[in-house]
């Protein structure tokens, strides 16, 4: 999917293909994920991300309240489980369990998660570093410092753009 999020930021118009070298070239150096360096050298704004990574993963995108208030808990997934998939398990009640995913999501995969689980994921789009920021909450594990300063830079997840114009600032509850 990571791909398919490389294609959107040229097609749409956000990055210049030598930009998004740059970009990709710069991932391989520093490591971590597309989303991160993008946010990092602020070639893209936090919310057209979110709406971009919504795209490329089909999922709807995550909003600031499924974050809120998170702490250590048992999660379903195990940590490793987890860090492998670039996911974060998020406190849900019955129901599917809801889930942040980032742009190299796949969605088979997530299908043999749910079935092994027994419970159906709902998985939100998010970029890695708050990603991150929910499994070190959830899980009770440290924060890298470099996501650490990029939060500290970013504050407050935003409300994906597509959502803040059309007027909706909730997802319908998950059920």
């Amino acid at each position: 999917m990571g791909s398919r999020l490389s294609s959107l930021l040229v097609q749409d118009g956000y990055l210049t293909l030598e930009a998004l070298k740059d970009a990709l070239a710069l991932q391989v150096i520093k490591g971590g994920e597309l989303d991160t360096i993008l946010l990092e050298k602020k070639l893209l704004d936090e919310p057209t991300l979110l709406a971009l990574l919504s795209r490329a993963t089909g999922f709807p995108p995550m909003v600031p309240t499924l974050a809120d208030g998170l702490q250590p808990m048992q999660a379903a997934i195990p940590l490793e489980t987890a860090e492998r998939l670039g996911l974060c398990p998020l406190p849900g009640e019955g129901g599917a369990l809801p889930i942040l995913v980032g742009a190299n999501a796949d969605t088979l995969v997530l299908e043999e998660l749910a079935f092994e689980l027994d419970r159906k994921l709902s998985p939100f789009a998010a970029p890695a570093v708050r990603i991150a920021r929910a499994r070190a909450l959830i899980y009770g594990t440290p924060l890298a410092a470099r996501d650490e300063r990029l939060l500290e830079r970013l504050g407050t997840p935003p409300l994906p753009a597509d959502l803040r114009s059309s007027g909706v600032l909730e997802l319908a509850p998950l059920t």
